[in-house]
């Protein structure tokens, strides 16, 4: 017995299938987004130890506030628990 597509789920898998491609895209980015900044996140802490800097190389207080500036200023992120 052969297997026809159903017409009404079927452009509702394609459109699924469209859907998760972009989500993986984005991630992509993101992520190259986050490989630069730690990239030159690394540069300032190479920076700072040729320059004899007595400071930490990487500021955690600093990195912190970074990201609760990016948090607060996010339309929508759900917390990690919220995600079902």
């Amino acid at each position: 017995m052969k297997h026809s597509l159903n017409p009404v789920v079927t452009p509702i898998l394609y459109t699924l299938d469209a859907l998760r491609r972009e989500i993986v895209s984005i991630d992509d980015a993101i992520l190259g987004l986050l490989e630069q900044r730690y990239a030159v996140t690394r540069h300032v802490a190479r920076a700072k130890a040729n320059a004899g800097s007595k400071s930490l190389p990487i500021r955690p207080q600093r990195e912190r506030a970074i990201l609760q500036r990016l948090s607060a200023s996010a339309t929508y992120v759900p917390s990690i628990g919220s995600v079902q």
